[in-house]
């Protein structure tokens, strides 16, 4: 082989090594309409250094990064605005939320709205507000709002 042949079969390993990296993964699969779903827990990601743990989250929902913003330090309150998106029900969602909430030491405070539900949770000094509607491609989003409590 020559130099020229090495060099070549090696840059074309490297491009293709490269976009095996950057290639999406799968996305969740919809959930059937005649299947009762049942949504799998999953802790909020840890992102900028924190972790919600009393915050669980149903796993077909994936955080967008590109619209949230959490400030954590052990100096300041939690402030959290974080969006969330699925392929999966508002009633589904409603329904998790409200249950794992609960189970996580957080009183509710109320639940208002049609087609677009308002909860509110309080929970030692902090408050705790979740929005859920359907948004765009029939994907439902749940936005968490986590600030000191007024």
């Amino acid at each position: 082989m020559t130099k020229w042949s090495i060099i070549g079969f090696l840059v074309a390993v490297t491009i293709i090594l490269g976009a095996c990296t950057i290639l999406p993964t799968t996305p969740a699969p919809l959930l059937e309409e005649s299947a009762p779903a049942v949504l799998a827990p999953q802790v909020a990601p840890k992102w900028l250094g924190s972790q919600f743990d009393d915050v669980p989250l149903p796993a077909e929902l994936g955080l967008d990064y590109n619209v949230s913003y959490m400030n954590v330090s052990a100096s300041s309150p939690r402030v959290a605005d974080l969006r969330y998106t699925g392929q999966t029900s508002p009633i589904e969602v409603l329904t998790y939320m409200q249950r794992s909430m609960l189970a996580s030491g957080w009183q509710a405070t109320s639940v208002t709205g049609v087609s677009v539900k308002t909860l509110r949770f309080v929970k030692a000094g902090e408050e705790c507000v979740l929005v859920i509607h359907m948004g765009k491609k029939n994907q439902t989003v749940l936005m968490v709002r986590i600030h000191p409590r007024l």
